[in-house]
């Protein structure tokens, strides 16, 4: 994933030096060749995931057990303070100036918008040792006198970056958490997460992956690397473009959300990602 992170630093500063390459042109025109409006706005929302496992007993093994797991896992994400975001069109004539295919592109101030995050994972996962047969070794019958560890569930404190468009040009655009199917650009303002830190209990380093900061917190969400890395699945918005360009509105919230759907071999699960940016426009 650091790759990654390094990548989409790369594309938005390659687009940051693109924008301003083209302010000098629009400020000698007697008409700026784009639209453009700033907002001072907050981002808030909430990334639910649950899953249930449930692998019966093979009855031709009599060395083999069953077993059932239920989980959920809640992440919390806030800016805690307002920061601006600016949507400008490029200019006519030059449609994938910012490599938008002539959807507006997105700036944010600060440059790299950093959320507060939380996240509270919940799991149980029960082997039915009754069902082991009495002649499999070791392995024979259930152990009365076995203690399970302790589980470490709870809560973990994170930070990730947040990234905003309607079109990403970057080349691994929706390579890890796509987009559903038939997304279209235009309209749908989307919201990603990107160089994710989850913080080790006890305040020890940040790792890169939640999973990394449980030790024995059953999560079977074996289909699916958001939910276990700790990760927002990118989620769309509808939003008129020209509503961000009409200088009548002075307040505007916009609201994504995304479904998943996860299910593979013995596990079922679902994840709900819903979040809200307040605007009210500066210029």
């Amino acid at each position: 994933m650091q790759n990654r992170s390094w990548a989409h630093a790369r594309a938005i500063s390659a687009v940051a030096a693109l924008a301003l390459l083209a302010l000098p042109i629009a400020a000698d025109a007697a008409k700026k060749p784009y639209k453009e409006a700033t907002f001072k706005a907050t981002l808030s929302g909430s990334q639910v995931s649950t899953f249930e496992y449930h692998r019966p007993n093979d009855k031709d093994d009599p060395c083999d057990a069953g077993a059932d797991g239920y989980g959920d896992q809640t992440i919390k994400f806030d800016s805690k303070r307002t920061f601006r975001v600016t949507f400008r069109t490029p200019p006519k004539g030059q449609p994938n100036l910012y490599l938008t295919n002539g959807r507006p592109m997105v700036f944010l101030t600060p440059f790299m918008l950093t959320l507060q995050a939380q996240a509270d994972r919940n799991g149980e996962m029960t082997v039915h040792a009754g069902d082991i047969g009495p002649n499999c070794g070791d392995n024979g019958g259930a152990d009365p006198g076995y203690v399970p560890p302790a589980k470490d569930c709870g809560t973990r404190d994170g930070i990730f970056k947040a990234k905003l468009y309607f079109r990403d040009g970057s080349p691994d655009a929706d390579m890890f958490v796509p987009l559903p199917g038939g997304t279209p650009e235009k309209n749908n303002l989307k919201l990603e997460g990107w160089q994710y830190e989850w913080t080790q209990p006890g305040g020890e380093d940040a790792a890169s992956s939640l999973n990394e900061t449980y030790t024995n917190c059953p999560y079977s969400q074996v289909d699916s690397y958001p939910e276990n890395a700790g990760e927002i699945w990118i989620s769309p918005a509808k939003i008129k473009e020209s509503k961000l360009f009409d200088k009548k509105r002075k307040k505007l919230v916009i609201s994504g959300d995304n479904t998943v759907n996860l299910g593979k071999g013995d596990t079922t699960g679902k994840t709900i990602i819903a979040w809200n940016l307040r605007m009210t426009r500066v210029k």
